[in-house]
């Protein structure tokens, strides 16, 4: 399954560095996949793929508990739990490989050839083969 996930670049750029190992979610899918991710206004780009592992599925509580274990500083006070606030599980997804596309994919040309709208969690590609397509073509890997 590949998905198409919108992040914050912030946090794109911690994945790039290594320093995020898991992505942290209030809904996700239950099984392992990879994603194109999507950084929103003002870059408005797909700018990268990743691969994830299979998710952890928990408390709230315990997702925090490997948020913290990362010990990175974003600059804001808040944590997990904020997020996670009226759930009763989330979702803490292992990052197993992660690479920045050659060139970034923009909202404009998007929108233009294949009617796109930018998902606020994500989407799942599979069910738009033809942008899916265009998407694995932009990739060395394939």
């Amino acid at each position: 399954m590949i998905l198409l996930m919108s992040t914050e670049k912030k946090y794109f750029e911690l994945m790039l560095e290594g320093k995020k190992k898991y992505e942290f979610r209030r809904k996700f899918v239950n099984t392992p996949c990879s994603a194109f991710i999507y950084i929103p206004s003002p870059i408005s780009e797909i700018q990268g793929f990743i691969e994830f592992g299979k998710p952890i599925i928990d408390s709230p509580e315990k997702i925090n508990q490997i948020a913290l274990s990362q010990d990175i500083d974003t600059g804001e006070d808040s944590d997990i739990l904020d997020y996670m606030e009226g759930i009763n599980r989330g979702y803490a997804i292992p990052i197993n490989n992660i690479e920045k596309l050659k060139k970034p994919v923009t909202l404009a040309f998007l929108r233009k050839h294949y009617s796109f709208t930018a998902p606020q969690g994500y989407m799942i590609l599979d069910k738009r083969p033809r942008l899916l397509k265009y998407l694995l073509s932009s990739l060395a890997v394939f």
